[in-house]
């Protein structure tokens, strides 16, 4: 098992190569294609390496360690703190795709926001142990199928 858990590679590339097909289809009208890329997806990459690195999750023995770094920091919760682990689902710029949030008798909740199914199958394992009554049923039923995050 694990112990960081970031966002989903799958997700990352989808989110790069989405936008560079729509900037292949428009490149070759401009007097510089190779340019126009270039500057068009560079963007893009950075955003999304920023986002996949910005936001971590870490277990330990008995605690999980959610690292926001630029602006929020590092919050610590103790796994038998979690009072509910859900999915959630709200229309975002990248996608209609649900999420799992972690919410805690104390403190911010958080959000594991396009981490794959087997990281969230590990995390909920490791909730399991401490809290088996905090996690939601549909969170359960949609882990078993191995599709939708």
């Amino acid at each position: 098992m694990k112990s960081i858990y970031r966002m989903s590679m799958g997700v990352m590339i989808i989110r790069i190569l989405f936008p560079f097909a729509l900037i292949l289809l428009y490149a070759p009208f401009t007097p510089n294609p190779l340019f126009t890329i270039v500057v068009l997806e560079l963007p893009f990459i950075v955003a999304v390496i920023y986002i996949w690195s910005a936001n971590t999750v870490q277990i330990t023995a008995d605690s999980i360690i959610n690292t926001r770094w630029i602006i929020f920091g590092t919050t610590t919760h103790l796994l038998s703190e979690v009072k509910r682990m859900q999915l959630r689902k709200e229309v975002d710029i990248f996608s209609l795709l649900p999420w799992v949030e972690i919410d805690f008798v104390h403190g911010e909740p958080i959000a594991l926001v396009s981490f794959s199914v087997d990281d969230v199958r590990e995390i909920v394992g490791h909730v399991r142990k401490f809290a088996p009554d905090a996690i939601d049923p549909a969170l359960d039923k949609l882990l078993a199928t191995g599709t939708g995050l």
